[in-house]
């Protein structure tokens, strides 16, 4: 009997450590964005990443386990975003929402957006985007929202713009598109709100 009770009370003390210890294993094994994730950190690009357990997060009201993947990249403020930074930027591969507000996009490095499929909102506000750097967001099916507001994008633009298929809202105030070429767009997509 003394046996019995014995192996009871050493499983009541080693239960919750060994569930602990399976629980710290989960949340800390590694990510294949940790190593972007680190570097672009280190560069004071903010990065926010998934939680392995939303459950506690939510029970804790903690971010403290956000080991999972990486899905809100912003690099804001007049950073120049060179064709490294943005390879590790693309290699984010559940990386839902990306911020480039007044940042400079040096040559080359726009050539890893098609990579980002995942990306539903892609914010290019007062950047040097152009008309021909639209082809590298013309295959980002997931596209729902997208800011090119006070870019040099024009109304040459407008039948790629058309044809991203689940695009929501477009933010165009600023940019070259004139009057007409809203207009054209509104004819092409009247599904998509048009932030002037």
């Amino acid at each position: 009997m003394k046996t019995v009770q014995r192996v009871l009370i050493a499983l009541a003390i080693l239960g919750p450590v060994l569930a602990l210890v399976a629980f710290l294993a989960v949340v800390n094994r590694p990510h294949p964005d940790d190593a972007a994730v680190k570097a672009l950190r280190a560069a004071k690009v903010k990065v926010q990443r998934k939680s392995r357990t939303p459950l506690l997060e939510v029970i804790l009201d903690s971010s403290v386990f956000e080991t999972g993947a990486a899905w809100v990249i912003m690099c804001h403020d007049n950073k120049t975003i060179d064709e490294e930074m943005m390879g590790q930027i693309a290699s984010l591969s559940e990386l839902e929402h990306c911020s480039f507000g007044r940042c400079t996009l040096k040559k080359g490095t726009l050539q890893h957006l098609p990579r980002m499929q995942s990306l539903r909102y892609l914010w290019l506000g007062s950047t040097n985007f152009t008309d021909r750097d639209v082809r590298f967001i013309a295959n980002l099916n997931r596209l729902r929202s997208l800011d090119v507001s006070h870019t040099n994008v024009s109304d040459a633009a407008i039948p790629e713009l058309a044809n991203l298929e689940q695009l929501q809202v477009i933010y165009l105030k600023g940019s070259m598109i004139s009057v007409e070429g809203k207009q054209r767009l509104r004819a092409l997509r009247p599904d998509v709100y048009i932030h002037e």
